[in-house]
C-alpha cells in the first residue's frame, strides 16, 4: 500500500519534513517524535502515506484523529474507521481517537473548532510524549489563507500566511506544529492516494459556500483563475515575501525595544520623536513587543486602536493622550511615549 520513497510527491513531503525535523532536533537536543493529524481527506491520507515510508533510523510518527460534532455521526464514524485502518496499514499502529464537542460555542464555528482541534491535538501528543504535530496543509490552503488576509486588511503578521513551523503550546513540555506539505498542492495528494489504490473520505462541508474559506476556494480562487493563470503561485510567492519583510520589520522593533527605558513599574518609554520617525508596520510591531512582554502571550488589537495611536504619535498632542490597546496603556505627549501594563494604570481607553 506505501508508495515508492521515489514518488515525487512523497520525496516533497520527506524533504520538507527532513529540514522541519532538523531543525526541531537542534531546539530539542534529540530527533523530534512526530504525530501526524489525519483527518481521513485526501491530503492528511498522502501525508501519512508519505511518512508511512520513513526509515527505521527515523522516529516512526504517531497518528490521531480528532472527531467534532458539526457532522452527521454516520460521517464522523466513516471517517474515523478510514483513518484507523490507514494508520494500521501504513504501520504506523493504533490511530489515537479523540472528540471534541464545538457546535454549541459561541463565535465563529470555523475558528473554534480549529481551536479545539489543536488543543486536543497538543493534549495526545504531551499524553504520547510527541513533541511535533504535523498536518496535511497543502499550498491551495496556503493561498487560500493567504487571500482571506488580505481582504480581511490582515497586517503583515497576518498576510505571511501559514508557517511551516511554530509552536502549538506554550506549556511544559513544548509541542511545535509542522507543516510539511505547503510546497504540495491538493491535486497531488489525490494522486497520490490514487496511486496507492486508497479511497479517501471527502467532507460533504467543503462544498458548502457559505463558509468564508470554501467561498474562497471554490469562487474567488476560480475567479482569480480567469485573470491569472497561476493564481496559487502568486499568493504563496507574496506570502513567502511578507515573512521575509516580517522579519526585516521584528528586527528593527527589536533594535527599537533595546533603546527603551524601563521604569519600575515595568513602563516602557521612549522619546516620542524616535518613535514618530518609524515607519507605521514597525511602531505596531514595538507596540506589539511591549504588550507580548507584559502579558506573555500574543495580543489582538483593533485596527482603529493602532490608527488613533499612529496618529497621536506622529502628531503628538498638546497635553497628552491615553489609549487602551490589547494588554497595555499607552500614553503620548510632546516628548515621551509610555507603554505600561494595564494593572499599573486603569483609564478610560480614549484619548483626551
Amino acid at each position: 500500500m506505501l508508495p515508492a520513497k521515489s514518488h515525487r510527491t512523497v520525496r516533497e513531503i520527506l524533504t520538507a519534513w527532513y529540514s522541519t525535523s532538523d531543525r526541531l532536533a537542534v531546539r530539542l537536543g534529540r530527533p523530534p517524535r512526530p504525530l501526524i493529524a489525519c483527518s481521513g481527506g485526501a491530503d492528511s491520507s498522502a501525508l501519512v502515506l508519505a511518512l508511512g515510508t520513513l526509515s527505521s533510523r527515523h522516529h516512526r510518527p504517531g497518528v490521531a484523529h480528532i472527531v467534532h460534532d458539526l457532522r452527521s455521526p454516520q460521517e464522523c464514524e466513516q471517517d474515523a474507521r478510514a483513518t484507523s485502518s490507514l494508520s494500521e496499514a501504513a504501520g504506523l499502529g493504533p490511530c489515537e481517537m479523540r472528540s471534541v464537542a464545538v457546535r454549541q460555542l459561541a463565535g465563529n464555528q470555523e475558528a473554534n473548532a480549529r481551536r479545539c482541534r489543536y488543543d486536543a491535538l497538543a493534549t495526545i501528543a504531551v499524553e504520547s510524549q510527541f513533541d511535533v504535530v504535523l498536518t496535511g496543509h497543502t499550498k491551495n490552503d496556503q493561498a487560500e489563507s493567504v487571500l482571506l488576509a488580505l481582504l480581511r486588511g490582515a497586517s503583515t503578521r497576518g498576510l505571511r500566511g501559514m508557517l511551516p513551523l511554530r509552536q502549538l503550546s506554550t506549556g511544559t513540555p513544548l509541542i511545535y506544529l509542522a507543516r510539511p506539505m505547503l510546497a504540495t498542492t491538493r491535486i497531488e495528494s489525490e494522486e497520490l492516494c490514487e496511486a496507492c489504490n486508497l479511497s479517501f473520505c471527502i467532507d460533504a462541508t467543503n462544498a458548502n459556500i457559505d463558509a468564508a474559506r470554501t467561498y474562497t476556494r471554490h469562487v474567488l480562487m476560480a475567479a482569480l483563475g480567469k485573470l491569472n493563470t497561476q493564481p496559487m503561485d502568486r499568493l504563496v510567492e507574496f506570502a513567502a515575501l511578507q515573512r521575509q519583510l516580517h522579519r526585516m520589520i521584528g528586527r528593527q522593533a527589536r533594535q527599537m525595544r533595546k533603546r527603551a527605558t524601563i521604569s519600575a513599574d515595568g513602563s516602557l518609554c521612549w522619546p516620542t520623536v524616535d518613535l514618530a520617525a518609524l515607519d507605521t508596520p514597525v511602531l505596531h510591531t514595538v507596540l506589539t513587543q511591549a504588550m507580548v512582554s507584559f502579558s506573555g502571550v500574543m495580543p489582538s488589537a483593533r485596527r482603529d486602536q493602532l490608527v488613533a495611536f499612529s496618529c497621536a504619535v506622529a502628531h503628538p498632542p498638546s497635553r497628552h493622550a491615553r489609549f487602551r490597546i490589547g494588554g497595555c496603556i499607552a500614553m503620548v505627549t510632546p516628548t515621551l511615549v509610555t507603554f505600561m501594563p494595564i494593572s499599573a494604570q486603569r483609564h478610560t481607553g480614549r484619548a483626551e
